[in-house]
């Protein structure tokens, strides 16, 4: 049997590890809230919030409004560009 190289083994231990499935969450600002996480110093992971990112938070807002998260209806003419 041939030996398994180290990014085949750590590929296993992640898929092993994460949860299968999409995330839910009713907009993009809900699931930046709610399920989102962030890199924290000391490498631990903490809640995503947009304390000193209010120029993000309209910028997600808008993005709920293009998709129609809070409708159920996307802007059929809307569009936006990243």
């Amino acid at each position: 049997m041939k030996p398994r190289g180290v990014i085949d083994q750590l590929s296993t231990r992640i898929a092993a590890d994460v949860k299968s499935g999409p995330v839910l969450a009713g907009s993009l600002k809900e699931f930046l809230l709610t399920k989102a996480r962030v890199k924290m110093d000391g490498g631990d992971y903490g809640p995503y919030t947009f304390e000193g990112r209010a120029v993000l938070e309209h910028i997600v807002e808008r993005f709920d409004v293009i998709l129609g998260s809070h409708s159920g209806k996307p802007l059929v003419d809307a569009r936006f560009d990243i």
